[in-house]
């Protein structure tokens, strides 16, 4: 390699300081040989798309942070023409939000998703991951969450006081279990639909506003749904981290645990969990699941024209509507392709009107937290959700303009997602930029409707 390639290269590796030191011969190269990573980023052609799109490139300005750059990163390693140090690779690997923008958006149709997935998993197997991740795996195969809190708290927040009616669900839910178990009821001899709530870690341990909301909103409009009492961590964060060999035990374990339930649907609030059991799980499990799979957005307007329901929002009017701007979560968009139900029930619901943001549907700019940088880069994390709530001048030229200003430029009064970390993330950033534009969760919106036929 001559001169001049190689200090190109060392340029995209770091934005400051000197590339040195080198791997051991067993880290030299991060990319699974029986993957198509190979042949991936040999089709890179370089064109700089991914670069317009990514949002951490544009909030670091690190060649290193956009998948072109990555990919160069990775291809002149493997062939052993740079040599750099552990930390500045974990850097590279890790400050990717796998939102999935590039991907929509490369000419050559790269699954940049995958074969950063797959670094991450060929990295983490040759010991080159983030320290705080450690933390996080310890505490999901201990405690079955990645909070460090205790199992068996979990249900905290359906107690009676806190919410009576995630309470009657996870007593149904116990009931049913014990039925099962005790050989009382056989899986094959239920005859009704049975719908299972799956909460997830966030709704559960951090945002129980959220799986309140949703107990709250089924059991309003009729829907007779369980709580899984022995639910454990879905396993999104390990399989997004490069932890996938220890996730596929909790896959196994919740796809056990269900179908012995005779569960027939499974209703999810977390977006994260949604996308991990409908992208992830059917890799690891032979056949069918057993079980439908259906994030809130599609339940309820699903259930609502099958049962003849109207949603009326009770705090505004028809004439006076509470005006909302749709954040696309990447988990539901990119990643699953539901862009138009979150729209519809939005428009079902009498009292409340959408407004779009410049960027939605497939190039809605992630709000920051997904891909582990939330854990393990916070700063750059809070930094992208403010971009994200501020675009009011934005335009491909000039794409880093914040994403604040996008929303506020709507006119909405309230910016609304389908997503906790997507909530956390932009209410963290609206906090830091001390923005009076609330960010809610739709179902919190629905949580104050009217559901009636």
């Amino acid at each position: 390699m001559n001169e001049k390639i190689r200090d190109d290269v060392k340029k995209v590796v770091t934005t400051g300081p000197p590339v040195s030191g080198i791997f051991a011969p067993d880290q030299d190269n991060l990319v699974d040989p029986d993957s198509k990573a190979d042949e991936d980023y040999e089709r890179c052609t370089q064109c700089g798309y991914c670069r317009l799109v990514c949002r951490v490139y544009n909030t670091t300005y690190a060649e290193r942070d956009y998948a072109g750059g990555r990919n160069r990163i990775l291809k002149s390693l493997k062939k052993r023409e740079i040599d750099f140090d552990k930390e500045q690779i974990i850097d590279a690997i890790y400050q990717c939000m796998l939102c999935g923008n590039c991907r929509t958006v490369c000419p050559s149709g790269i699954d940049t998703l995958e074969v950063f997935q797959n670094y991450r998993r060929t990295a983490v197997r040759k010991g080159v991951m983030p320290e705080k991740l450690q933390i996080l795996k310890n505490s999901i195969l201990t405690n079955k969450n990645p909070f460090l809190e205790s199992g068996t708290d979990r249900f905290n927040w359906c107690n009676s006081q806190s919410c009576d009616e995630g309470h009657m669900a996870y007593e149904r839910g116990a009931e049913h279990a014990r039925k099962i178990a005790s050989g009382e009821l056989k899986a094959s001899d239920i005859e009704e639909h049975l719908i299972g709530y799956f909460v997830g870690c966030t709704s559960a341990y951090r945002n129980n506003e959220l799986s309140t909301a949703t107990s709250r909103i089924l059991d309003k409009m009729g829907v007779p749904f369980i709580v899984f009492p022995d639910e454990y961590c879905c396993g999104s964060v390990l399989f997004r981290t490069g932890l996938e060999d220890e996730a596929v035990e909790l896959v196994k374990y919740n796809t056990d645990m269900i179908r012995k339930l005779g569960v027939n649907e499974i209703v999810f609030s977390c977006a994260g969990c949604f996308s991990t059991f409908t992208t992830e799980y059917p890799k690891f499990i032979k056949g069918d699941l057993g079980f439908e799979l259906s994030h809130m957005v599609q339940f309820v307007p699903k259930y609502a024209k099958e049962n003849g329901i109207k949603i009326r929002y009770t705090k505004r009017t028809k004439e006076n509507p509470l005006i909302v701007t749709y954040h696309d979560p990447c988990h539901l968009g990119r990643y699953s392709d539901i862009y138009d139900e979150p729209r519809e029930l939005i428009d079902m619901i009498e009292g409340v009107k959408l407004v779009e943001m410049k960027h939605n549907r497939e190039m809605s700019w992630c709000c920051g937290a997904g891909g582990g940088v939330r854990a393990l880069y916070g700063n750059i994390s809070t930094d992208i959700a403010s971009n994200r709530l501020d675009e009011t001048t934005a335009c491909w030229e000039d794409i880093n303009e914040d994403r604040l200003k996008e929303a506020l430029e709507t006119n909405a009064e309230a910016l609304v997602s389908a997503c906790v970390f997507c909530k956390n993330n932009l209410a963290l950033a609206a906090e830091d930029t001390n923005s009076s534009l609330p960010v809610i969760d739709l179902s919190q919106i629905l949580e104050d409707c009217e559901f009636y036929k």
